[in-house]
């Protein structure tokens, strides 16, 4: 799914030489892996996701599997994942949530006690971000820009992204806004959590069908090939 929409994708931006925000809450690596497959784009230093020379910028706001923290833990030379575990129990256990750091593999970080998972928990609501300053600071740049905005399973309940794009986002800029959901219901909820946005209702579409649907037929492409 993900590389059929960045298939189709990439046919528009090419014709209107546009750049692309990817904004995703999920901790996967399905995104990149699909920007790798079509565009050959790796991801091997935190600076790659929201790199401002690449034409895929890519904000992970809750966090990635591969992305941790530098730690320090009290009393240990060589600590493994107990070890860290017992620090974070006792506080000794030191963690550097400024710096990021990325591991080829997340299964990497099973054995080890001097990195720690950099993610969010896994609440209903998230209220804060767990990614580098800089890629907070590169999408606040990109959001002003937007004139078209495709959302697909998100229910818009990380409140700080919602405050953050409303008061970047040019509501009257955006020439449309597509909210695709398994359902109309659901869709209809996440329009709702949006109306911050001031985006004109009939630039609106809450679809149903989810992201197998959307990306089947010319949906993506009557999306993106709206006047400017």
């Amino acid at each position: 799914n993900y590389a059929a929409l960045f298939d189709q994708v990439d046919e528009w931006r090419h014709s209107v030489d546009e750049q692309v925000a990817i904004v995703t809450f999920n901790y996967d690596l399905m995104v990149e892996s699909a920007l790798n497959a079509l565009f050959g784009l790796s991801y091997s230093a935190i600076d790659d996701w929201a790199s401002s020379e690449r034409n895929y910028r890519v904000f992970k706001l809750h966090g990635s599997c591969n992305w941790t923290h530098p730690t320090m833990v009290k009393g240990t030379l060589d600590p493994n994942a107990g070890d860290l575990i017992g620090a974070a129990q006792r506080g000794d256990l030191t963690i550097d949530d400024d710096r990021f750091t990325v591991v080829e593999r997340s299964a990497d970080m099973s054995t080890r006690g001097d990195v720690y998972p950099a993610l969010a928990i896994p609440v209903l609501t998230k209220n804060t971000f767990v990614c580098p300053t800089t890629h907070v600071e590169e999408l606040k740049r990109m959001l002003p820009e937007v004139d078209r905005v495709l959302i697909i399973g998100w229910r818009g309940s990380e409140q700080a992204f919602v405050d953050l794009a409303s008061s970047t986002i040019d509501g009257g800029s955006v020439k449309r806004l597509w909210v695709v959901a398994e359902s109309q219901e659901s869709a209809t909820q996440t329009v709702g959590s949006l109306r911050s946005l001031d985006v004109d209702a009939v630039r609106i579409g809450a679809i149903s069908g989810g992201f197998t649907q959307i990306v089947k037929g010319n949906a993506i492409r009557d999306f993106l090939h709206v006047e400017r």
